[in-house]
């Protein structure tokens, strides 16, 4: 079998290196997506929480209208929904947060294999760079969404849990079904926090 070159070795190299970037990418794209999604159900959970007639009669015949239904909906029902879709968009995000983080430090070692042929710093743009900013800046937006939107968003939800199971008229499984989702968020939000705060994930 022959040998491969150098050259070669260092075209895929390179190849694979902006193939994982460009992967990178999309992922950012994805965070921020789900991100601004799951600020939009915030702000209809909030709704919800301090104007629930004025919440249940606008979204209701909202999501009649859009569907085409004579008769408003079960606003029970769209709260579990609400819920559902909640949970999905948490642990979707966590889950694209926590592979972009692994994926710097994945680049940040093809960055090592390449900038050594070149004896300069031109392919660390996104690793070292990356990771030797220590910028209060750069602090404070990773403590603002690792640390204080997370905490806002469980306050929010516990808040909105606690006044349909306690201050709600009677319980109910739609409420049960509620609370499992709310204590799923709950576990995958302290899975999530211990997750990119742990030693194994910060970038050296």
């Amino acid at each position: 079998m022959a040998e491969v070159s150098e050259d070669l070795k260092f075209q895929n190299l390179y190849d694979h290196y902006k193939d994982s970037f460009s992967y990178l990418r999309q992922y950012l794209d994805t965070r921020d997506r789900l991100l601004a999604l799951i600020l939009g159900v915030v702000i209809v959970m909030m709704f919800q929480l301090f104007s629930p007639a004025e919440a249940q009669s606008v979204i209701s015949q909202l999501i009649s209208q859009k569907l085409g239904l004579k008769q408003s909906i079960d606003f029970s029902f769209i709260g579990s929904v609400m819920w559902f879709l909640m949970l999905s968009l948490c642990v979707k995000y966590f889950q694209t947060v926590v592979y972009i983080n692994n994926n710097y430090k994945y680049i940040h070692k093809l960055e090592d294999e390449i900038s050594p042929i070149y004896k300069n710093a031109i392919f660390q743009r996104e690793g070292k760079f990356y990771s030797d900013d220590k910028s209060l800046f750069k602090r404070w937006v990773r403590l603002l969404f690792t640390i204080i939107l997370p905490l806002l968003l469980m306050l929010v939800l516990t808040v909105k849990i606690y006044t349909e199971i306690f201050l709600g008229e009677s319980f109910s499984l739609i409420i049960l079904v509620n609370g499992i989702f709310y204590l799923s968020i709950l576990v995958s939000a302290i899975l999530y926090l211990f997750k990119v705060h742990s030693k194994s994930t910060k970038r050296k």
